[in-house]
């Protein structure tokens, strides 16, 4: 087994094979990362604050002994159980509940093994985001399960009954329950935050509910996170997943904003200092906020963390608490000085998807799209940094970098088109013609350097002054699901489409105007497009299966075509976007064949099997770098 492949356990990483001048041997390289995306939970043990449990969108549950320094995993709940959130029971530290999406699980060991604990016998596995224990009979608890409400345990999780009375019932087949609190100082009174809801008040123990604030956005934004003063009865802050704070002082009666957001599907997470109570801690769409007045003003305590969707799990401490934030763009940080500074936690835990990846000309700036979040990896630092500030729109379709500096770079998300102009340290929307349209490719051109092809919705655009204004490309009345352009490098004008269920597309004008190819490939779904080396009539078209076709009267016909390896299963085509006669073809798991002519001669490579699932590939033919994400991986 190759170095690489040694860290393919659930670590934030990226694989590369470096080839040498003769492509016959490679090797798996690790390079560090990027963070780790699918870092879900991180819970303090409230005995021992050295001790901490994460938990991962895989199913996966880590467990370090030393702070968060060092990882270890110790269990699996259930393969792609994203698990939500840790409760540790009030009498025995060694028992946990965990909330996932496939429902709730119990440990006796301190998170070593876990059994499922049926809520609902006719739901089992439905959905959960929260449970709270009663702190003075700590038989009694609630949970909340998609699409069927609160419910409620007298004999400590055994059997379960349905504690919705009073609540609207057809908008509890809507909502997700995304908290459940208990008043410290009346275990009577409970808050709970519903999707489609809003904030539920009970009075007597979760036998019936009234609704204290339909607060929920115009765009049914959710209440995700409730806190309650344990001092001060009737005081409590609610966050929601826009990134707005509202804040009560007589039980929920009235409300008043402390905290506006920017709009953002991630949930709010709010967290009390236990040394403090007046000090509150909230991890948003865009930061880590604190507050010394129970919710009333907030400050950014992020520091040089980028301003990302961000959670967080906290640890008392005197003077200052520990104070550790995931996400998408950050992995896991900590930070003892209240975000004097921060410091990165990479030792074996969590993975990465990363969807799409592109490089410069050079090949020494790499940037890889991660969920919402951009990566930057340089061959200078041989590392990876966040690189998403000021994305919106969900997570990144497609992104590409400009042929004449690394600096300039273009992300599709379902927002429009950003642009970045200083290697991803801030990004900002682009023309207001394509603001709010959801965009699925883009792609600059290598030779017009000021030329960008984007695909929306399968309506093609062209910009012609780097991304400044946009024009729909013609004829416009012509509509194709665009997954790949490939460009000529000796002849600017020609530019091939891979497409969806449509076959080839091709401009002569370099992607100003496009036609449809006349035979052979009409209904086939396409994954890329390479060019003959010499031939410029030559050119071939791959599925995702690692089917083949070819066309020598430059795309008016196509016929199929045999490549060394069995089409069938995961096989990634990918050509050097500077020089699309070169390709590279990695057949999974462990087969890789290398092309100087497009595809139609193959020399095999020997490699050692890859482990996981593939889910993009790069190709640099001038450094003789492949470079290959894995799921949940990197």
């Amino acid at each position: 087994m190759m170095k690489g492949l040694a860290l393919l356990v659930p670590v934030s990483c990226l694989l590369m094979i470096a080839c040498s001048s003769s492509p016959k041997l490679a090797k798996w390289e690790f390079t560090g990362g990027p963070s780790a995306q699918n870092i879900s939970a991180v819970f303090v043990d409230e005995q021992n604050k050295s001790h901490l449990l994460a938990g991962l969108t895989t199913g996966d549950v880590f467990t370090s002994k030393d702070g968060g320094i060092a990882w270890n995993r110790s269990s699996t709940l259930q393969a792609n159980a994203v698990i939500h959130r840790f409760i540790q029971h009030p009498d025995n530290p060694k028992r946990f509940f965990v909330v996932t999406s496939v429902g709730v699980f119990l440990s006796t060991d301190v998170g070593k093994s876990w059994t499922h604990v049926t809520v609902d016998p006719a739901t089992p596995q439905s959905p959960c985001r929260a449970l709270a224990i009663e702190p003075y009979n700590t038989q009694v608890m609630y949970t909340g399960l998609l699409h069927r409400g609160i419910w409620k345990s007298v004999d400590g999780g055994k059997t379960w009954r349905q504690s919705n009375s009073g609540l609207d019932s057809v908008a509890l087949l809507k909502s997700d329950v995304f908290d459940i609190v208990i008043d410290p100082l009346k275990p009577d009174n409970m808050y709970a935050a519903l999707k489609g809801i809003g904030i539920i008040k009970s009075t007597d123990g979760g036998a019936s509910w009234i609704k204290l604030t339909s607060i929920i956005g115009s765009s049914g934004v959710a209440p995700t996170s409730i806190i309650l003063h344990p001092k001060s009865a009737g005081t409590l802050c609610f966050g929601m997943e826009a990134g707005s704070i509202y804040k009560s002082v007589d039980a929920g009666q009235t409300w008043s904003p402390t905290r506006f957001g920017s709009g953002s599907s991630t949930p709010v997470r709010l967290l009390v200092d236990p040394g403090n109570s007046d000090i509150v801690y909230a991890g948003t769409e865009n930061d880590v906020s604190v507050s010394t007045d129970f919710g009333t003003t907030w400050r950014s305590i992020s520091g040089e963390l980028p301003r990302v969707a961000t959670s967080i799990a906290l640890a008392p401490g005197d003077p200052d608490a520990m104070l550790y934030a995931f996400g998408e763009g950050i992995g896991l940080s900590m930070t003892s000085n209240g975000g004097s500074s921060w410091s990165s936690i990479r030792d074996q835990l969590g993975g990465s998807t990363v969807s799409a990846i592109t490089g410069n000309k050079r090949g020494d700036v790499l940037l890889a799209a991660v969920g919402s979040s951009i990566h930057k990896w340089t061959r200078q630092v041989q590392g990876w940094i966040s690189a998403s500030n000021g994305l919106t729109g969900g997570d990144v379709a497609s992104i590409a970098m400009d042929t004449d500096s690394s600096s300039v770079a273009y992300a599709a998300t379902a927002s429009g088109v950003f642009s970045t102009t200083d290697g991803g340290a801030s990004w900002h929307p682009g023309s207001p013609q394509m603001r709010g349209r959801p965009m699925n490719l883009i792609s600059t051109h290598p030779i017009f350097n000021t030329r960008i092809l984007a695909e929306s919705q399968k309506e093609l655009f062209a910009s012609t002054n780097k991304g400044v204004t946009w024009s729909p490309t013609r004829p416009q009345d012509a509509r194709y699901r665009v997954r790949a352009f490939t460009f000529s490098h000796t002849d600017a004008g020609f530019v091939l489409g891979a497409t969806e269920q449509s076959g080839v597309i091709l401009s002569t004008n370099g992607g100003l105007a496009w036609e449809k190819n006349q035979y052979g490939l009409e209904s086939k779904t396409l994954a890329v497009m390479t060019f003959d080396d010499e031939d410029k009539q030559t050119l071939y078209a791959w599925t995702d299966e690692g089917r083949g076709f070819r066309s020598t009267n430059r795309g008016l016909a196509w016929d199929r075509y045999s490549p060394p390896w069995s089409p069938g299963g995961q096989v990634y085509v990918t050509p050097d976007r500077y020089k699309p006669s070169s390709v590279m073809a990695f057949v999974h798991p462990a087969q890789m064949y290398y092309s100087v002519s497009g595809g139609g001669t193959w020399f095999p490579i020997q490699i050692d099997p890859l482990e996981g699932n593939v889910v993009s590939t790069y190709w640099d033919s001038q450094r003789g770098d492949f470079f290959v994400s894995v799921k949940d991986v990197g």
